[in-house]
This record gives structure tokens, sequence and C-alpha cells, in this order.
């Protein structure tokens, strides 16, 4: 009974809510009593030291790492080039999972791992030098 109450508790939540804002504002709000509830129900795991302690490693420490070290990678080699490493954070977590976690590689991860590190050496390439091949293999063919 007490889930057929909370699901009325949060269509007369939602109905309001819905009467005076937009979709966005209606879509945070049922987010936010989503939340709401699970904090509710399982509020014994905020007390752990554990789980606030990876929220301050992830939320702080991590956080401030990960900007510093980016900020740097701008004014070492421009943002240009720093963007492109963008597209190696999927490699590189691919990679750390087969180390640290054993996961599998699989062959849709080594054929996206191909793509994305010859899609970085195609994008480093001049594009004068990159149309003479083209030219050069158009010839041969």
């Amino acid at each position: 009974m007490g889930s057929l109450f909370d699901r009325a508790q949060q269509a007369v939540c939602i109905q309001g809510a819905y009467s005076r804002f937009n979709k966005n504002d209606l879509r945070l709000w049922t987010n936010l009593y989503r939340c709401w509830r699970l904090v509710r129900r399982r509020s014994e795991i905020l007390l752990k030291t554990e789980v606030w302690s990876n929220l301050i490693f992830l939320g702080f420490i991590a956080c401030a790492a990960r900007y510093s070290m980016w900020t740097m990678a701008v004014e070492t080699i421009g943002p240009d080039r720093t963007a492109l490493y963008l597209y190696l954070v999927p490699v590189i977590c691919l990679v750390c999972s087969y180390l640290i976690l054993g996961e599998n590689l699989t062959a849709w991860s080594a054929a996206g791992t191909f793509l994305v590190l010859f899609g970085l050496i195609l994008s480093q390439l001049d594009s004068s030098s990159l149309k003479k091949r083209i030219r050069k293999a158009s010839e041969i063919s």
C-alpha cells in the first residue's frame, strides 16, 4: 500500500507542477522528487564514511586536478590541439578497464579504438600533404 501511496503522491506533485512550470522545469522537479524518495528510503547509506570520502575525492580532488591539468594543457599546446585529446577518453577508459578491472576486450571495442586513433591521426595530418597523397593514390589506381 505504501508504494501505491507514493505513486499517488508523485502524480499529485507532477500534476501541480505541470500546471505551473514548462516541460524542462517539470523534468527537474520530477528528478528532484525521485532523488528525495531515494534518499528518504536509503538514508543510512549517507551515514557511511566510505560514501563521504568517495564523494569528497570525486567531487573536489579529482575535478580540481582535471581542470588544472586541462588549463595547463591549453596554455602549453593551445586549445585546438587540447580539444583533440578529448577523443582519447574512451580509449583510455578501455585500457584502464582492461588493466585495472580485468574487463574483456571485444572486437567492437578494438574497432572503436582503431577508428578513434585513425581519426586523430587523420586530423593531425597537414591538409596539403593529405591532398597530395590522395592524388597519388588516385593516379595509381
